[in-house]
């Protein structure tokens, strides 16, 4: 069967500029739903499933420019996808995988982004640990917003691009990943902490510093150049990350990673909260840990002292991914 798969999907990506010009709507949003119910699952397979992928992405592109859609058309369309992505995010046993929906991002004409903007309602309400199936999940979900972040800048190249449209986006990303920052570093100095260890608590920090500098230059200015000096953070979200933050940098398991200090140093920079103790502590634990390494100079036992670059988020699964 891979054959087949590989050119079906071959076929697909050789029509990318060649959708149908006019069809009934209905009809392709019953296929698009039957592609996403058959990929949420029945997927049998890697091959299969990016079959399905491509697939729903190409009925998706062709829905879009299709001349006789509606705005209940898009409405339906947009229901769909936040569907699968709650399946995705909320259901162990989902077949799904985040280049499901990547794919679609990706894909679709510049011009057309702002209708998967609203992905970000949903899917940054997974990006704490309450309501997520499991960290790995959880990953996903900023690997989603992620390209999400990338998707604004494709779009205002486009003609009669609306900037305060992706402000207003960045805004709303910014703002929810922050109010469920705190949930997810408190769950990670927790006693009982299951999942974050110190390369995923590294590779969140440096996942929620990239969405946030993405949004940066969207939502900041010259004269007011982090999030909090442009009003986008409040003073009671202030006090919460900054909470969070000192929590992590008073904790056993991580006040001694430089690496994990020097983000949480960037982070605040970068939304605008008191980086002095964040400063003075990755100073101190990088003089710690260079007498350390000096000390035990030829030894294996002292190199997990060393900073460990963070983990990039992957788009897909692997084994070692979703330990």
């Amino acid at each position: 069967m891979r054959p087949l798969y590989d050119k079906v999907i071959s076929i697909l990506s050789t029509r990318r500029s060649t959708t149908p010009a006019s069809f009934d709507s209905a009809d392709a949003l019953e296929l698009l739903k039957e592609l996403h119910v058959r990929a949420r699952k029945s997927a049998t397979g890697k091959a299969n499933l990016q079959m399905l992928t491509s697939l729903a992405t190409f009925v998706v592109r062709s829905l879009l420019t299709n001349s006789e859609r509606t705005n209940s058309d898009v409405e339906a369309l947009s229901q769909l996808y936040a569907d699968s992505l709650r399946d995705f995010f909320a259901r162990k046993s989902s077949q799904l995988q985040v280049t499901f929906f990547v794919d679609t991002l990706q894909r679709l004409n510049p011009t057309e982004l702002p209708i998967v903007w609203k992905w970000v309602d949903v899917v940054a309400g997974y990006t704490g640990p309450s309501d997520v199936v499991n960290v790995f999940r959880q990953l996903q979900a900023y690997a989603l917003l992620t390209e999400i972040c990338k998707s604004f800048k494709r779009y205002l190249v486009v003609k009669d691009a609306n900037p305060d449209l992706v402000a207003a986006t960045a805004k709303t990303l910014v703002l929810s990943i922050l109010e469920r920052a705190s949930e997810t570093f408190n769950a990670a100095v927790a006693s009982d902490a299951k999942g974050y260890n110190a390369n995923r608590l590294k590779t969140f920090l440096s996942e929620t510093h990239t969405i946030l500098r993405s949004s940066q230059q969207h939502l900041c200015s010259d004269s007011k150049p982090t999030l909090a000096e442009a009003g986008v953070v409040t003073k009671s979200l202030k006090k919460s990350i900054t909470k969070s933050l000192e929590s992590i940098q008073g904790n056993e398991k991580f006040k001694n990673s430089p690496a994990i200090l020097g983000l949480i140093r960037s982070l605040s920079v970068t939304i605008g909260l008191p980086s002095d103790r964040a400063a003075d502590q990755t100073g101190t634990a990088g003089k710690s840990g260079s007498v350390r390494k000096r000390k035990a100079r030829g030894s294996d036992g002292d190199s997990s002292e060393k900073a460990q670059p963070s983990q990039p988020v992957m788009l897909s699964g692997s084994k070692k991914s979703r330990k």
